[in-house]
């Protein structure tokens, strides 16, 4: 916050020189987020812009929301001190996210809620490595994903990359990676051997003959994390695709029941068809 940003590394014309800038209360931390940009850079080899671009903001909406309360209280301080320009609510809001790009107010503010600084900080630590890491893994399962999910078809370099979860571990959490073809898969940074398991049971139960049949979405273990293909949301066509619905439900409902699950509520339910 004191020191002048350090130059960028060498990069292409259309690359430039570091994130988005961020903006309403998350402005406060521009420094923060302007060192992690640069270090995910060197840390995961010069990925492109355009990579850059689809891992940025999942750390701009962090951000956002670890500042945003004591945002509100000092915007509420500055009103009642009369320090605000403009004579509606939203003008004021906007002159105050002004003042947040005054390297003064940030420090400012930063030194009086320390904890909140060394929480930013960390948040960006955190960003940067289970960054850098989801980048590692999609680049050393490239041709994996390739053959088991994508049907051989290049899908391109990544587009969008968004959390699906909440952060466990030091930030990481589940990922939907969007490439250029428009393909996407699911990045679970955790053992899918359980996932495994589970589809081989459902397997076996069909071959049985349970009906209509359970179909999983396919999954592929890599120990410490995992990939499974992205399922799509979509409506039943008719009242007998309403009943299958409500059948093969009724199947994992009572699978689940039987081996103890859990978590088995409205967001980790996805209805297709």
């Amino acid at each position: 916050f004191a020191a002048p940003p350090p130059a960028a590394p060498p990069a292409p014309p259309d690359d430039g020189d570091g994130p988005p800038p961020l903006t309403g209360f998350a402005a406060v931390a521009q420094p923060i987020a302007d060192d992690a940009w640069r270090r995910l850079r060197a840390a995961a080899g010069a990925p492109s812009r355009r990579v850059l671009d689809a891992l940025f903001p999942a750390l701009a909406a962090r951000i956002g929301e670890r500042v945003a309360r004591t945002m509100i209280l000092e915007l509420n301080v500055a009103r009642l001190r009369g320090d605000l320009r403009g004579e509606t609510g939203a003008e004021r809001y906007a002159d105050f996210c002004t003042r947040l790009g005054d390297p003064a107010v940030r420090r400012a503010l930063l030194t009086e809620y320390v904890v909140l600084a060394r929480g930013l900080l960390d948040l960006a630590d955190a960003w940067v490595a289970a960054s850098a890491e989801l980048l590692a893994r999609l680049a050393a399962d490239a041709s994996l994903l390739r053959d088991a999910l994508f049907g051989g078809d290049e899908p391109g370099e990544p587009v969008k990359i968004h959390a699906a979860g909440d952060p466990h571990g030091g930030g990481r959490c589940v990922q939907i990676v969007t490439f250029a073809s428009g393909q996407r898969v699911v990045y679970k940074p955790r053992s899918l051997a359980v996932d495994v398991a589970f589809r081989a049971l459902v397997d076996w139960l069909g071959a049985r003959g349970f009906a209509p049949a359970l179909a999983p979405p396919v999954v592929i273990d890599r120990g410490p994390y995992g990939w499974a293909a992205h399922v799509d949301r979509s409506d039943c066509a008719d009242a007998a695709a309403v009943r299958r619905f409500y059948e093969r439900l009724g199947g994992y409902l009572a699978l689940l029941h039987v081996l103890e699950a859990t978590d088995m509520h409205l967001e980790n339910v996805i209805a297709r068809g």
